[in-house]
């Protein structure tokens, strides 16, 4: 199933709770990309180690969107400043394939590399 409207902005319509989870998740803590000579954008969201179960739920929500060739991964992020540089702190990624819808959130959020939002967009 991949029916998704954009931004719930043609004839005035809800969005659906998967558009609800992504819009929220863009306002937070997720982004979307475009890589250098790709045509299509992809979706990535970033969270702590106490933050698993969020980003599974995520996952959960929003995979029958299939964008996702595979569940959140746990990685090792080691910072090369700060306080503590040789300490390891685990996160977790959900990363998407690049697809065209992700490509219109793209246009709508972001301008000149940064992201930005219309009050129009948002609902209630």
């Amino acid at each position: 199933m991949r029916v998704i409207p954009v931004m719930a902005t043609k004839g005035g319509g809800v969005a659906t709770d998967q558009e609800q989870i992504l819009l929220g998740t863009l306002l937070g803590d997720g982004h979307l990309q475009m890589r250098t000579g790709r045509k299509n954008a992809s979706f990535s969201v970033k969270a702590c180690d106490r933050d698993r179960d969020y980003v599974f739920w995520k996952y959960k929500n929003l995979r029958s969107m299939e964008l996702f060739l595979h569940p959140p991964k746990k990685f090792a992020n080691r910072p090369e400043f700060g306080r503590y540089p040789s300490k390891v702190y685990f996160a977790w990624r959900l990363q998407s394939r690049a697809d065209p819808i992700l490509t219109q959130y793209h246009r709508l959020f972001y301008q000149n590399g940064r992201r930005w939002l219309l009050e129009r967009y948002l609902i209630g």
